[in-house]
């Protein structure tokens, strides 16, 4: 259900241009560390996408009653 919350919400941002994937990159005690992929128009489009993202995907893992480790 995470992986899906972050991309979902990568493809719907219009700054993304092409997300690349979302794998498991490491197992922690209390879940798996995902690493989103995404392909932006150069490093401002990027960092605004980093910023945005981590908004939108917290506030869609509070409503899915997900934690954050």
């Amino acid at each position: 259900q995470a992986r899906s919350i972050v991309l979902e919400a990568a493809q719907a941002h219009p700054l993304a241009e092409e997300v690349a994937g979302c794998p498991v990159v490491s197992l922690a005690g209390s879940g798996a560390v995902l690493s989103l992929r995404v392909w932006c128009a150069d490093f401002g489009a990027a960092q605004q996408l980093e910023f945005d993202l981590y908004e939108s995907v917290k506030k869609a893992f509070d409503a899915g009653g997900i934690p954050l480790a």
